[in-house]
């Protein structure tokens, strides 16, 4: 009788292993199309035989676990954060090239142009007030783009920072729902609970924010995950998140900080993903184009200024700037604008240094034409400058699209090897169920037949 019963016994336990194991079967078919789900097994281990306890004979079922594949996962965290802060400077450069573009932007190398063609044409005759008034007007002219330019470059930054600011958001309310998790999966590994679901919404929070901020991701033996940046600095430790934030500095540029809970936040250097993409298109694709239009505006300026006070206008009085312009570089592309006294009066326009030259004397206009080729202070001609300027937004445009797409490539070569480790293939989990299927039908007959053999010992018995 003790044999019977251990049958019953044995085939109970088999048909409630198998079970278990045709239920996580239909769960993974039923995730198929499920974003960020990873395919679960349930290990099968024996209660009996030469490695079991006595009494206890057959087979169970482990808790079910997720499959990962923990070296491609560390590779596609570390190719999200590249993805991320390549595409970032893409989107960004595209508002930055647009801006320079010469037919549907602020053309402001073709303005300056304009504006020493003027200047030629004056030279021939420097007495004529509507070529003086030509010159003024192409002048200011250029003067507005130099301004419209800085204000779309100004704007430009602004939307990055409002964007980054968003982003940083999310991303500690991201942070705070992972350690949120982290203590949960903690608790039910602890007290031997299924954590499959709680692992697979952590990790694909986990891929959201590798996307925004470059990440090193380590996992404990208790199931939590380690979270760090690039430089080692821990953004969830002992279960509770740290908080990012964005700082402006006295010089514009902005830069990200880490609360650590010990005093005041540090500095996140190269902090990756779409984050570290925005601020360094705020501070270098934007910021870097902006001082170099605001310095070659100075310099221009005010050395175009030196060489006309030393001429007179048609009144023989010298002395005066052709532009205004501030004291430093700094914002001088959006200041700079013509003498409001020479813009309301183009006689008071230098075109000779001697007063006995007037009105037809025009040595002073060669000088002044040559400040569209000579060099200025920082070693570039205005024109060179200028050129300059546009062919650097060209550039980091072209380096930002080429990496966003290499990146992108290699992106999607690592999610389909992940795919193929962690996703849920239909044929695999049909060959999976037809085993399980097997395997319970053939439990079942066990027990029918233990069942069988009790009955016909009990009718001996009677």
């Amino acid at each position: 009788m003790n044999g019977l019963y251990s049958m019953i016994n044995l085939g109970s336990n088999a048909l409630t292993a198998h079970q278990n194991r045709m239920a996580l079967i239909q769960q993974n078919v039923a995730n198929a199309s499920t974003p960020g789900y990873r395919r679960q097994r349930t290990e099968l281990s024996t209660l009996g035989g030469a490695f079991g306890v006595a009494g206890l004979p057959g087979v169970q079922s482990s808790l079910p676990r997720s499959i990962d594949a923990p070296l491609t996962d560390r590779q596609l965290t570390m190719q999200l954060g590249g993805f991320g802060y390549h595409s970032a400077r893409s989107q960004v450069g595209a508002v930055v090239e647009a801006t320079f573009d010469p037919v549907n932007g602020v053309d402001v190398t073709g303005k300056a142009s304009e504006f020493f063609v003027a200047m030629r044409a004056l030279s021939s005759n420097p007495a004529s007030m509507p070529e003086r008034r030509d010159v003024i007007a192409r002048a200011e002219a250029m003067t507005d783009a130099f301004a419209r330019t800085a204000r779309t470059l100004t704007q430009a930054q602004a939307d990055v920072r409002s964007q980054a600011t968003d982003t940083i958001d999310d991303t500690n309310r991201t942070l705070e729902r992972i350690a949120t998790l982290d203590r949960q999966i903690q608790v039910a590994s602890g007290s031997r609970q299924p954590v499959g679901e709680l692992v697979d919404e952590r990790d694909r929070l986990v891929a959201d924010i590798a996307d925004d901020l470059q990440l090193r991701v380590a996992h404990t033996d208790d199931g939590t995950v380690h979270l760090s940046t690039q430089s080692g600095h821990a953004l969830i430790e002992g279960g509770q998140a740290r908080q990012i934030a964005m700082r402006q500095r006295t010089d514009g540029d902005v830069e990200l900080t880490l609360d650590t809970g010990v005093g005041q936040p540090i500095r996140l250097d190269e902090p990756g993903g779409t984050i570290g993409g925005l601020l360094s298109s705020h501070n270098q694709m934007i910021g870097d184009r902006l001082r170099e239009l605001d310095q070659l505006a100075f310099d221009f300026a005010t050395e175009f200024n030196a060489a006309h006070q030393g001429g007179v206008g048609l009144d023989g009085t010298g002395g005066r700037d052709f532009f205004d312009i501030g004291a430093t570089a700094q914002g001088a592309a959006l200041s700079i604008g013509v003498n409001a006294a020479i813009a309301e009066d183009a006689s008071l326009l230098a075109t000779a240094t001697d007063p006995a030259d007037l009105p037809g004397g025009s040595d002073l206009l060669g000088t002044l034409i040559a400040f569209e080729d000579s060099a200025l202070a920082g070693g570039l001609s205005l024109h060179d400058g200028l050129i300059g300027i546009t062919q650097a937004v060209g550039t980091d445009v072209r380096e930002a699209l080429d990496a966003t797409a290499a990146s992108s490539s290699a992106l999607a070569q690592l999610e389909q090897v992940q795919g193929a480790t962690s996703g849920v293939s239909l044929e695999e989990e049909l060959l999976k169920l037809n085993e399980a299927q097997r395997a319970y039908e053939a439990s079942l007959k066990v027990i029918e037949a233990s069942e069988s053999m009790m009955d016909s010992l009990m009718s001996i018995g009677r």
